[in-house]
């Protein structure tokens, strides 16, 4: 049976012809990574890396509430459907994260016929609908949306069928739809062939997708490099155009695109198709070369997203360099961290030049780990001294407890003790001691109190 001129039927309109694929589909089971056609289970995508990784987790009570959601929406007489991302997720044979579900349902009949909701964005038909203790679901009342002109949010919303609610999504991967009740995907826009053909393509003219919300400039990038695929030539050719207009997005918005372009897999594609696009030199002026940046990335395995920020941002002036997460509007947590590994990093190229005791304060701080890690990396490239980035990853692996933290002998009463005045001549009297420890110069307390009043004159 050919899938593009079955019937459709939603909302009691009929639609015949090849504008709409209805297939009937099995998303049972996900031995095997990558596409499989809708009529004959066929394994489609072999010979293209597909980089997202499927959960480990079984999706099994998550997938029966998001059934029961459909369920209960039908029994009471409305349309639903799972929608988007989860729909993508499962043709291409990965465990959805989360499901959502679009209906004709609005969102006060939505609001009725479950026991707990919360509006999440009642105004544009989106209800959180809660059930159990910890499994919930968008539930999105099927709509249009015009007069975008902020760049994000638009001004009129209006409710709609299912066919027009999937011509205002972004790319034609994420408009499939699907119905559990009666096994059915349903795609208007050719998602199905895009995820076998292994295409970011936008829905519609790809310059009116962007312009509606900029964001899915980087979104496009995002899902090109988690999942392998190519931008297809009309999209990207307007990514490229409308590139400067990023910047009408919140940082905070494009600092969470940049976390899962880093950490989902597929950093190198991101970062390639960013540079190419105009993209990063928008979003990240500061980076001044970013193909070096990019070679700590080639093909060397999936970092934690501080990690590849740090990496990242490895060359930046170490000056210049806590800047970029601040204006991301990351937390005050992540800010330091990024920072404070990316600058560690950065003492490692000097690492054999310093004594025994500076080595030792650098190897002890909180994101040596960290910074060794992406020194390492610099390293392998050709960045970063080879012989310097070596040694510090030896000593860190033999100097434990003590040696990095030895006891404190002398303190500030100490030094009072002793006969002296407090003041700024303390630090410097308390950190030669230690450094003596370090170094093996001071191995008893009597020698580090005999060191700080040599010390005090």
């Amino acid at each position: 049976m050919d899938a593009s001129v079955l019937a459709l039927n939603i909302g009691g309109a009929s639609a015949k012809g090849p504008n709409v694929a209805v297939a009937r589909f099995r998303l049972q089971g996900h031995k095997e990574r990558g596409l499989y056609s809708l009529d004959s289970r066929e394994y489609l995508g072999k010979s293209r890396p597909v980089v997202a990784t499927p959960p480990e987790s079984d999706d099994t009570a998550l997938k029966a509430g998001a059934r029961a959601v459909v369920r209960r929406l039908r029994e009471a007489g409305f349309v639903a459907l799972w929608a988007g991302g989860c729909v993508r997720d499962q043709v291409m044979g990965f465990l959805p994260k989360d499901y959502d579900v679009a209906t004709d349902a609005r969102p006060e009949q939505v609001k009725a016929l479950f026991d707990h909701t919360i509006g999440v964005g009642a105004q544009f038909g989106v209800m959180l609908v809660v059930l159990g203790e910890d499994l919930a679901y968008e539930v999105a009342t099927f709509r249009a949306e015009a007069d975008y002109t902020d760049g994000r949010r638009p001004e009129r919303v209006r409710w709609a069928s299912a066919r027009e609610d999937v011509l205002r999504r972004d790319f034609t991967i994420n408009g499939l739809l699907y119905d559990p009740e009666d096994d059915e995907l349903v795609d208007y826009v050719g998602g199905r062939s895009d995820i076998e053909a292994g295409l970011i393509r936008a829905i519609g003219d790809p310059h009116e997708r962007f312009a509606e919300d900029k964001l899915r400039l980087l979104r496009a990038v995002r899902f090109a490099a988690r999942l392998g695929f190519q931008i297809e030539q009309t999209t990207y050719t307007a990514i490229k155009r409308h590139a400067n207009e990023i910047v009408m997005v919140s940082a905070e918005r494009i600092a969470a695109e940049y976390d899962r372009i880093l950490g989902e897999g597929g950093a190198t594609r991101g970062l390639e198709l960013l540079e190419d696009s105009g993209l990063l030199r928008v979003t990240l002026p500061e980076l001044g070369l970013p193909e070096r940046a990019m070679m700590r990335f080639h093909d060397r395995g999936r970092l934690d997203v501080d990690t590849a920020w740090a990496t990242l941002l490895l060359e930046v002036e170490p000056d210049r360099l806590p800047s970029v997460p601040e204006r991301m509007r990351m937390s005050r947590k992540r800010q330091k961290s990024i920072a404070e590994s990316a600058v560690l990093a950065q003492r490692l190229q000097d690492y054999l030049e310093l004594s025994v005791a500076r080595k030792k304060r650098l190897i002890r701080e909180p994101e040596a780990g960290r910074a060794l890690e992406i020194a390492h990396r610099a390293a392998e490239v050709g960045q970063w001294p080879k012989a310097d980035v070596a040694a510090a990853i030896s000593d860190a692996a033999r100097w434990r407890g003590e040696a990095l933290h030895p006891p404190r002998w002398v303190d500030g009463a100490t030094l009072k003790h002793i006969g002296l005045t407090p003041g700024p001549h303390f630090k410097h009297i308390l950190e030669a001691v230690e450094d003596a420890q370090l170094e093996g110069r001071v191995t008893t307390q009597e020698e580090a109190e005999a060191l700080a009043r040599e010390l005090a004159g």
